[in-house]
């Protein structure tokens, strides 16, 4: 028993931890591209 509760919080927290990556990058990209099309508002502007 003292195995599956050691096991389950090793894969709970991996699981967090790449869930967590995955959300940050998936929200940088997103923040990336947000500012490529202001920039290029900008340059359209100029």
């Amino acid at each position: 028993m003292l195995n599956l509760f050691i096991g389950l919080a090793i894969g709970g927290t991996a699981g967090l931890t790449v869930g967590c990556l995955l959300v940050s990058a998936k929200n940088a990209d997103r923040e990336i591209e947000r500012l490529n099309k202001e920039l290029n508002n900008l340059k359209n502007d100029i």
